[in-house]
């Protein structure tokens, strides 16, 4: 399977629609936005907010969701990563975009698992942080090491674990965009991706923060421009493809059934080969 690249955003922060509506919608990228709905329709209290900055608005969610590039999931409704929260903020999603039913993928607040036995009919996938099966102290020593010394080999080897080569779980792993992250840091765990034949998972919060307010999950504008170029020649060459969650899990299954469809015909027509 051909290396997927996702571009996820938490929580909906208003000043992510300048980087897609200027980045990538007219470089025809696709992103995946996970709305925090209390944030969005004004319900969670100020002090709770998970950025300094507004929230999108409703409008502009319903905006967004019509752009075809564009895959609205739910990231909670209060910020916070309990079932009945999750399921308030589908609720609402359902209202604002006239929809009575059908799956919505779900960003973690928190990078916590929420549904640890098995997915509710309404979500699709739950997209976490790391493995933290696998988070050793060594990788989070190199985690935050990688946070003041910019190199490229210390995100790869903290992000290692959050390369995705099974989908069917639908449980992901993703690698977070801190404020430090350099394009070089992105560009070595898109290339070991490739490598590796897995796909990875990108989480964003804020792209163009008002650099008069302090947030470690903002990112540059600058940088966020130079990385979409940088992954639009990938596309270009057809060394990996840019999707959202949703069509990549969709993508995934359908591989992944088609393969064992081949498979499981192959065997047969060995078996039938000693009859």
């Amino acid at each position: 399977m051909k290396t997927n690249i996702i571009l996820s955003f938490d929580d909906a922060r208003y000043d992510n629609t300048k980087a897609f509506d200027t980045c990538l919608i007219p470089l025809n990228i696709p992103f995946t936005l996970n709305v925090t709905t209390g944030y969005v329709d004004g319900s969670l209290p100020r002090d709770l907010w998970p950025s300094p900055v507004p929230a999108m608005n409703i409008d502009d969610i319903i905006r967004f969701s019509k752009n075809n590039n564009c895959e609205i999931a739910l990231h909670g409704d209060q910020h916070i990563g309990t079932k009945d929260d999750v399921f308030t903020s589908y609720k609402k999603m359902c209202s604002w975009l006239g929809r009575e039913k059908g799956a919505f993928g779900f960003a973690s607040p928190g990078c916590n698992q929420v549904f640890i036995d098995e997915l509710p009919e309404y979500i699709a996938y739950e997209r976490v942080g790391i493995n933290k099966d696998t988070n050793t102290l060594l990788k989070r020593a190199a985690r935050r090491i990688s946070r003041i010394i910019p190199s490229p080999l210390l995100y790869q080897y903290s992000f290692f674990d959050s390369i995705i080569t099974d989908a069917n779980k639908n449980i992901l792993y993703s690698a977070t965009v801190f404020k430090e992250t350099t394009v070089s840091q992105i560009k070595r765990i898109i290339h070991t991706s490739i490598i590796a034949g897995g796909s990875i998972i990108l989480q964003f919060h804020s792209v163009g923060f008002d650099k008069k307010n302090d947030d470690v999950w903002a990112w540059s504008f600058d940088k966020f421009d130079d990385l979409c170029k940088y992954i639009c020649v990938l596309r270009d060459k057809n060394e990996a493809q840019i999707s959202t969650t949703m069509a990549f899990v969709n993508n995934y299954s359908s591989e992944a059934k088609n393969y064992s469809f081949h498979l499981s015909n192959r065997c047969q027509e060995g078996n039938n080969g000693f009859q």
